[in-house]
């Protein structure tokens, strides 16, 4: 195991200088990337206590803090590293922790940095990642960005993660077959081999038009070589920063024209070379769009469409009453979108409603323990906590779901698929939207679903609707019958509307691409307007 190598190695230098800083700071986020959390912080507390400003460590260390729920220590860390990477960025400093690790703690208040100071640490960041290659290496063998009066615009979507199955795959998997094939050609590009886990990537490789199996190139001008050879005259990369990223492939631009989409919501940077990124009016919304270093393509919410029809039965619990006798809430997110604020205001409705659960997402033995000395210490019965184990069968977590009387959304970082889910099994979504996009998924989903009443302005306005509706059951009801009203009607699980606008929004893209060229290397003059598609008639 290349941890336990990693910490042997380290081990050893400690032996030989006890007060190694580096060392301590590799060995501890070894441990914290194997998810050895408890092992982590003392090791990492250590270091940081040597050598302060280490940034790399004292970003391990709030990783590590959030995901064993122990909330104010990871406060006091994480003001500490806002300050420190203001400072960095303010000064000389060469080299920073990948923003997409540190997305969660620090976009939300209390520790939310500038935006302005943000866009330059993703763009500090991607420039360091990107050094020393070449943007304009294919740029004589690629095809014009927009196709001939009789060929068909070659639409490329590249996956670092090789179509694998992710709820973002599954969310999308119907698109691939529902293009106009008179106008695209759909080609996709798996960069990771096929593990055979699933059905999805063969689902998805049927649906296209070709399907490339780049999985075994591990250079990446090689790769990006592979992919241009195909002549896409635009790609879609659809996994951002997540973790099986190829950004650097990216960076030499394979083709002339590329957006970014789906498994990372957020800004890549200047340096990556990526001309867009697919979003929507309340994701992205005027007054936060100096984020971004792409141009952004807005499509009518959502921005992240879901392919229910498809894959997964309408929820046979939705459709009938709650049980009044025994309630259910869920807040299925992953612990480290926690903090003591909405896990509070959990707990008030749990204390408002006597005899009720809430589901929450399985975690560690450490976390789950943690999280239940915080309910008792709130006056709540910890076995009120339920732990919702990982289901295999989605149709069976779809089902469960339907019996929960609301979703508890995360405000630090939003449900995306979860909250989709629970709007799919009739269930109300409560979030608060903050400035980016990690903050805003579950709003535009509400906003997609048509039900906007649920979109609150801050934890004041969340408390007071999920006591007022987790203690109201006949207005539960009421909400759950209108949602079961609109499921077939919603823009959310359209997904044929979803790939029309899509298809056009790719056509104007081009267009002002197209308009930029020869006077701007990258198209899209400076200032240039964001692309908007609007639905017919709106």
């Amino acid at each position: 195991d290349m941890t336990w190598d990693c910490a042997r190695a380290m081990t050893h230098a400690l032996r030989v200088q006890w007060n190694n800083a580096p060392a301590l700071a590799v060995m501890g986020g070894a441990l914290a990337d194997n998810k050895n959390y408890s092992l982590a912080i003392p090791v990492l507390e250590k270091g940081l206590k040597m050598h302060p400003g280490d940034l790399y460590a004292r970003a391990n260390l709030v990783l590590s803090l959030l995901w064993s729920c122990q909330w104010d220590r990871s406060e006091v860390h994480g003001a500490a590293f806002a300050e420190q990477l203001r400072q960095g960025i303010e000064g000389d400093l060469k080299s920073f922790p990948s923003p997409a690790h540190m997305l969660f703690p620090l976009g939300a208040p209390p520790n939310g940095l500038p935006l302005p100071l943000y866009r330059k640490w993703v763009d500090l960041w991607a420039a360091e990642m990107t050094e020393r290659i070449r943007p304009d290496l294919f740029q004589a063998t690629m095809p014009s960005p927009a196709p001939g009066p009789k060929e068909r615009l070659r639409l490329g979507y590249v996956s670092g993660a090789g179509f694998q199955k992710s709820p973002g795959s599954s969310a999308i998997r119907g698109i691939f077959a529902l293009h106009d094939r008179r106008k695209f050609e759909v080609q996709c590009f798996a960069l990771k081999p096929d593990l055979r886990s699933n059905d999805l990537r063969g689902n998805i490789s049927a649906a296209c038009d070709r399907f490339y199996e780049l999985g075994n190139i591990r250079d990446n001008q090689a790769l990006a070589g592979e992919i241009n050879r195909a002549r896409p005259h635009i790609i879609v990369d659809v996994t951002g920063f997540s973790g099986d990223h190829r950004i650097k492939m990216l960076a030499h631009r394979p083709a002339p024209c590329s957006l970014t989409w789906l498994e990372y919501p957020g800004t890549l940077g200047a340096a990556t070379g990526m001309d867009g990124l697919l979003t929507d009016r309340v994701a992205s919304p005027p007054e936060y769009q100096l984020i971004y270093s792409e141009k952004l393509l807005q499509v009518p919410t959502p921005y992240l469409p879901n392919d229910y029809y498809a894959t997964v039965r309408i929820p046979p619990l939705s459709q009938t009453p709650l049980s009044p006798e025994r309630r259910t809430f869920c807040a299925l997110h992953h612990v480290w979108k926690m903090d003591s604020q909405v896990f509070s205001v959990w707990m008030d409705v749990l204390k408002a409603v006597p005899d009720s659960t809430l589901r929450l997402q399985e975690c560690a033995p450490l976390a789950q323990e943690a999280l239940r000395r915080l309910a008792a210490q709130q006056g709540v019965d910890p076995g009120r906590l339920d732990f919702n184990p990982r289901i295999g069968d989605y149709y069976e977590h779809v089902d469960k779901l339907g019996a929960c009387s609301l979703f508890l959304d995360a405000p630090r970082y939003n449900a995306h698929t979860s909250a989709a889910d629970a709007l799919w099994a009739g269930v109300p979504v409560i979030t608060l939207p903050f400035a980016m996009m990690v903050h805003r998924g579950a709003a535009c989903l509400c906003d997609a679903h048509g039900v906007t009443s649920s979109v609150v302005r801050d934890m004041d306005d969340y408390r007071r609707l999920a006591l007022r509706l987790a203690t109201h059951g006949k207005e539960i009801e009421a909400v759950r019958t209108a949602m079961r009203e609109r499921r077939e009607s919603s823009r959310l699980f359209d997904i044929p509307r979803w790939t029309r606008r899509f298809e056009e929004g790719v056509g104007m893209f081009i267009e002002g691409k197209m308009a930029g060229l020869g006077r701007h290397t990258s198209g899209f003059g400076p200032g240039s307007m964001h692309v908007v598609v609007r639905e017919p008639g709106a």
